[in-house]
């Protein structure tokens, strides 16, 4: 489980208004292995959960969020097919979050403004260009969340008060579970 941080105005963690669980194994498998353990853990959650597992298909995400997630982050599966994003969005409407790279922003930030998405978890994997990708963001009304790893977090959190949107959340992921997306 990755704990997402929210930031108060002196750029200082304060605890976020949910959890964010990343679930690896089944990012592989694409759909939750395990949704008695999820289960689990958002019975035992005191705030919303936001849950990333590679889900692919709309109909496995909504059988997670029946499981009683609030959100579902959906990735690469946004992009099999032109009107994937658009179907994902209609369907799960606010519950779905759509995780693109940072270096897919430029690509992907209009039609995501386009289909109504109402947040974004951006992967930061090159912080130089945090600004220029975000200021493609800052005119919709989409909730923007960052993804990065602990190291990242430390080395750069100074930059997150000059960014051009305002941050729903920070999601800081401990080093050894960073993955690449696409």
């Amino acid at each position: 489980m990755v704990q997402a941080v929210l930031l108060g105005a002196d750029s200082t963690p304060v605890p976020a208004p949910f959890v964010h669980i990343e679930d690896f194994e089944s990012e592989r498998l694409g759909a939750p292995g395990n949704p008695g353990l999820l289960l689990e853990a958002v019975s035992k959650a005191t705030v919303p959960v936001q849950y990333w597992g590679g889900i692919n298909l709309v109909h496995v995400a909504e059988m997670v969020l029946g499981l009683g997630v609030s959100r579902v982050v959906i990735g690469d599966a946004l992009w099999r097919t032109p009107q994937s994003a658009a179907h994902f969005v209609r369907v799960l409407g606010d519950r779905c979050v759509c995780r693109i790279p940072l270096s897919a922003v430029g690509l992907r930030a209009g039609v995501l403004k386009e289909i109504g998405a109402a947040r974004v978890l951006i992967d930061v994997d090159e912080w130089g260009r945090l600004h220029e990708e975000l200021e493609l963001i800052s005119a919709s009304s989409m909730g923007v969340q960052l993804c990065c790893d602990h190291q990242a977090w430390q080395r750069e959190r100074n930059l997150i008060g000059q960014l051009p949107v305002e941050l729903e959340a920070v999601v800081i992921r401990p080093e050894q579970n960073r993955q690449e997306t696409t």
